[in-house]
């Protein structure tokens, strides 16, 4: 249980005020404070942000693996090389055309559900 406000936690708190801000609460009436500990919209960034960085490192990595293994004399790192840009490209399709993780960090967002 924490301030809608300032997010303090009000838990063993004594009277219906949050000693940092002031703001009114009940115990009884969920919608009187919050269920988080920080906004839910920082919660959803935080979530969209980890879903890009995910996916465009996958992408740099892929590219990056991939020059290697073409521009690298020895056939052994020409292989390694190939072999992580392959699995750097699957994880980045699997990412992008997955895209319901996005979706539904989005639709959590919007509903409040986030974790």
């Amino acid at each position: 249980m924490f301030c809608r406000r300032c997010y303090y936690n009000l838990r063993g708190t004594e009277g219906e005020k949050c000693p940092e801000c002031g703001l009114w609460f009940d115990p009884q009436i969920p919608l009187s404070f919050s269920q988080y500990s920080i906004a839910p919209w920082r919660v959803a960034i935080l979530k969209l942000l980890s879903i890009f960085s995910t996916w465009w490192v996958s992408l740099a990595a892929a590219i990056v693996f991939g020059l290697l293994a073409v521009f690298l004399e020895k056939p052994f790192h020409r292989i390694v090389f190939g072999i992580c840009a392959i699995l750097n490209l699957y994880n980045f399709f699997t990412i992008s055309l997955r895209g319901s993780s996005l979706k539904k960090a989005l639709q959590d967002a919007r509903a409040g559900k986030l974790e």
